[in-house]
């Protein structure tokens, strides 16, 4: 999460948001692809996405680290 801070330097950087935008809208564009391709489904590409990728393990380590265990 630290090395998000890096990003503060471009947040007047019109070139870089502009291009930041197209690759992001370019790869839920990819998926939405797969998700029709594969479930049938049609989502808009210019809506919210919520993904989860992680294994499990991965999510029940982050908890105890939270809880402190």
């Amino acid at each position: 999460m630290t090395q998000l801070r890096g990003l503060l330097k471009y947040i007047d950087d019109d070139a870089f948001l502009n291009t930041w935008a197209a690759v992001k809208l370019e790869n839920k564009e990819r998926l939405a692809t797969v998700i029709e391709e594969q479930l049938g489904i049609r989502v808009d590409p210019s809506a919210m996405f919520d993904v989860q990728v992680k294994r499990i393990h991965e999510y029940k380590r982050q908890l105890m680290n939270i809880f402190g265990y």
